[in-house]
């Protein structure tokens, strides 16, 4: 059916971009993982500044996002400080060197290309990302990772019923 070749051939857009923009963050030898965690501690608060917050934001083990943040804090890009009153708990925070080497973050590049879509494009697309997103986690939006529901969050229900995004019969209840 030509309707399923068409899925296809966007199935396969979908897929080399995300390969384009995933290999794009081999760059400042730092690897993708790394610019998520230096992405994410240059914004936490200081509740959410810890390994496990980190962790739990992106859907990964305390081993993995500790050797990620380990890495990073023998680049000099991050530092981990103790806690007043609980020995157990270090922030994270991020260092001059880690912000100066955040303003050549490949996503900056990404945002300047999605800067050029008209709004509604940038609605239309990222609904669209956002189900591939829910789909891609079987138990839909809660079993995906904190961070990838944080990020479906910001086109919310009510903005893209309020751009005509979805049909009475997709229009979920918020």
């Amino acid at each position: 059916m030509a309707g399923d070749e068409r899925v296809r051939a966007v199935a396969e857009l979908l897929a080399s971009a995300s390969e384009l923009i995933h290999n794009s963050g081999y760059t400042e030898d730092v690897t993708p993982a790394q610019w998520a965690a230096l992405r994410y501690f240059s914004t936490a608060n200081p509740t959410a500044a810890d390994l496990m917050s980190y962790a739990r934001h992106h859907g990964t083990t305390k081993g993995t996002a500790s050797r990620t943040v380990t890495r990073l804090e023998d680049k000099g890009l991050l530092e981990r400080r103790r806690v007043a009153g609980d020995l157990r708990r270090r922030l994270i925070t991020i260092t001059p060197a880690g912000r100066r080497l955040l303003k050549r973050d490949p996503v900056v590049s990404l945002a300047g290309t999605l800067s050029d879509m008209a709004d509604r494009e940038l609605e239309v697309l990222a609904v669209a990302l956002m189900r591939v997103l829910q789909h891609h986690f079987e138990g839909g939006p809660a079993a995906a990772p904190d961070g990838y529901a944080r990020a479906a969050s910001t086109a919310s229900s009510s903005s893209r019923r309020e751009n005509g995004l979805y049909s009475e019969a997709d229009t979920p209840s918020d």
